[in-house]
């Protein structure tokens, strides 16, 4: 058993039958151990933040302390707007966040986030695991506190290098299934992700300003699209999903008169789609191109690759995110052939209005 499987273990032991949140590589090994758990159901929201204001009130109503999780970095401050509002309102939630190792780099090191630090105003109690031995008093203490008077929520973080730390306790019975149908054949009539990012590298200006999201698209973009001389903003280590679009309407503003290109994933589109509207509203002309396989790539992979394929948390419903942008009065396009990839990109360039061109990729276990 690890650390992670010690941490679920005892949430199950103080009554814990439902954990909201987002999952990342900084959560991901808590997320297995969630898995393996049949008496804990994992919900999956959006945006951390809402997991953390579900808690809050799903807390209040029960009135029993209620737990969210989210990677590290961006993930983590994403939960504090919603662990704010609990300790406002003196609601018992839990807050689980996965967290970086420190930085070995003496220059790196001096940019280390202390989440924990970031939490404590906002928390009864806010403390990070550095010890598996400290697994089992921390979350009973967690709970203890969350509980008493004043009732409010507890920040815990779990480094990544310590989450799969073994430990010397019993291990549990532990059952799981696996689900059937993995791999790329829930898409067949899926675009693949490679030869999308070839066509949009031949169809793209070569002036143009591109703004890359996270996860896959990172590696994809590296891959296919940075080899051209074209000027590309991205995140650095913070990893802030929804990036993309939101650095391509500051961008536009900053350069109104370069072609400006947001390359994104459902997940990250996602997060911050309301604010298409934002995009209209300003008469910000940017083209999203959204790579759409219906689930969060990256973890996915992952889980097939070191988690013995345990997928949890990471399938999504197919949102058809032309008919979203529209919603927002801007416009947009699904795309099913890379013949339409070319027509929609024309029709792109030619709009007024920020254009969506919602691209449907199969998901790439081989990445």
């Amino acid at each position: 058993m690890n650390a992670a499987d010690h941490i679920v273990e005892c949430l199950a032991n103080e009554g814990v039958r439902r954990i909201f949140g987002y999952p990342g590589i900084g959560n991901q090994s808590l997320l297995d151990s969630i898995y393996k758990r049949p008496d804990i159901e994992f919900v999956l929201v959006r945006h951390e933040q809402v997991a953390a204001l579900i808690a809050d009130v799903y807390a209040r109503i029960t009135g029993f302390p209620s737990v969210c999780t989210a990677t590290y970095g961006g993930g983590a401050t994403n939960l504090v707007n919603g662990i704010a509002q609990a300790y406002q309102e003196m609601s018992p939630v839990i807050a689980l966040a996965g967290e970086r190792p420190p930085s070995k780099e003496p220059d790196k090191a001096q940019r280390d986030i202390h989440q924990a630090s970031i939490f404590r105003p906002i928390t009864k109690l806010a403390v990070s695991i550095t010890d598996p031995a400290q697994v089992a008093g921390t979350i009973r203490q967690a709970f203890h506190i969350a509980s008493t008077d004043p009732v409010g929520p507890v920040y815990i973080g779990l480094p990544t290098d310590v989450a799969t730390i073994e430990i010397p306790t019993k291990q549990l019975a532990l059952t799981s299934q696996r689900p059937e149908n993995q791999g790329s054949s829930l898409w067949p009539e899926a675009l693949r992700p490679a030869d999308v990012m070839r066509k949009i590298s031949g169809l793209m200006p070569s002036d143009a300003v591109v703004t890359v999201d996270v996860g896959d698209i990172m590696i994809y973009t590296s891959r296919f699209l940075e080899k051209k001389d074209r000027e590309f903003i991205r995140t650095g280590r913070f990893y802030s999903m929804g990036f993309g679009l939101t650095a391509a309407m500051a961008a536009k503003m900053a350069r109104p008169d370069s072609e400006v290109y947001c390359i994104t994933g459902d997940g990250g589109l996602a997060m911050v789609v309301h604010d298409l509207e934002t995009a209209v509203r300003e008469n910000l002309k940017v083209i999203v191109i959204v790579f759409n396989n219906s689930c969060l790539s990256m973890i996915r992979r992952r889980q097939v690759a070191n988690y013995e394929g345990n997928i949890i948390g990471v399938d999504l419903c197919d949102n058809d995110f032309a008919k979203i942008a529209q919603g927002f009065c801007a416009a947009g396009q699904r795309i099913t052939s890379l013949d339409e990839l070319k027509e929609g990109m024309e029709n792109a360039r030619r709009s007024h209005l920020p254009y969506v061109l919602d691209v449907v990729v199969e998901w790439d276990e081989s990445l």
